[in-house]
């Protein structure tokens, strides 16, 4: 019962958190103000994540004092709060890039360090410390329309916790908790936004996701295998975006709209179409492959392979990575 309410109250903490965060960024200015390389065309409270690091930590709190979760978990989701941290500094000034990647860094190798994972020898190290790193900055780059991010976050939490063993309720608990505090933030961030979740937020999500997956490795509860077949959409297109802009010579650090993602948004004319079809090729091909796939690690590479084929290709076909004229060309 704990667990149920538990889930309940980071609903509920979300949404309520979120409207105070919009209540504090439209006082103090706290505005994404649209530019060339942005998705909206008017200014937009950002930071509302901050409400999802709040409820999710006291999710994570509440589950560990009634001794359901183990105590490094509790000391592994330091990384997501120092990661968090950075974000909120980062909406309120802006951080040089070296320094916030620095943090993800640090915290991708503070979750191998604190969670009983397995790592073969120092290239599973440098392997695990940069695609830790990557997946937190994916998500940044990744929530560039409206709702996107936080349907996408609730997608995989669900399905990841109805998934794992029965042995780790608590943890199964944990993940939805976080679905949760996604839910109670995405009525706040459907088109039109009424606010943004802010680096604060998509970092922290991005971090709590490799806690979470991590844990669940560590705890034989989910192969990390399901869970690059969850995300396939976000860790596909933004690879695949990064690789083409590097190949092209860009600044790959500077904001764009490059992504397969927003491509598709321009042309469809609308942020929540690209969302809907987002979360159906999520539930229709994505969470069956993960059924398919799961417990047998013969079967979690190629559910691997066919979770990114589709996306892969839906990005060559977008131009994704490309300039802007280049993809208007490509259209």
């Amino acid at each position: 019962m704990t667990v149920w309410w538990t889930v309940a109250g980071a609903f509920l903490l979300g949404a309520l958190g979120t409207e105070m965060a919009r209540s504090y960024a439209l006082r103090r200015g706290v505005l994404d103000v649209p530019g060339t390389r942005s998705s909206h065309t008017r200014p937009v409270p950002r930071g509302g994540g901050i409400a999802l690091v709040a409820a999710s930590t006291a999710a994570l709190v509440v589950l560990w004092l009634s001794g359901r979760l183990p105590g490094w978990l509790a000391a592994a989701w330091t990384a997501p709060l120092a990661v968090a941290l950075v974000g909120w500094i980062d909406d309120h000034r802006h951080l040089s890039p070296a320094l916030r990647l620095a943090v993800h860094l640090g915290a991708a190798a503070w979750l191998l360090f604190s969670i009983p994972v397995q790592t073969p020898g120092w290239a599973g190290w440098l392997f695990g410390v940069l695609g830790g790193a990557w997946v937190v900055n994916l998500y940044n780059f990744m929530d560039g329309i409206d709702g996107l991010a936080a349907a996408e976050a609730i997608f995989v939490c669900l399905a990841a916790g109805w998934l794992m063993d029965d042995q780790t309720r608590a943890l199964s608990g944990l993940t939805w908790a976080v679905a949760g505090a996604c839910a109670g933030f995405l009525p706040f961030n459907l088109p039109p936004a009424r606010i943004f979740m802010g680096d604060v937020g998509s970092a922290f999500l991005g971090a709590v996701l490799v806690t979470l997956a991590l844990a669940a490795q560590a705890s034989d509860a989910l192969p990390l295998a399901t869970w690059l077949v969850l995300g396939a959409v976000f860790w596909v297109d933004a690879t695949y975006t990064l690789a083409v802009r590097l190949l092209r010579g860009q600044r790959v650090w500077q904001p764009h709209r490059g992504h397969a993602y927003q491509i598709l948004a321009r042309r469809w004319g609308g942020h929540g179409r690209i969302t809907v079809a987002v979360l159906l090729y999520d539930a229709l091909w994505l969470l069956p492959l993960a059924v398919w796939s799961e417990g047998d690690p013969h079967r979690g590479y190629w559910a691997v392979v066919m979770a990114a084929g589709p996306v892969l290709l839906l990005c060559l076909w977008s131009g994704a990575g490309r300039r802007p004229h280049d993809a208007r060309a490509a259209a």
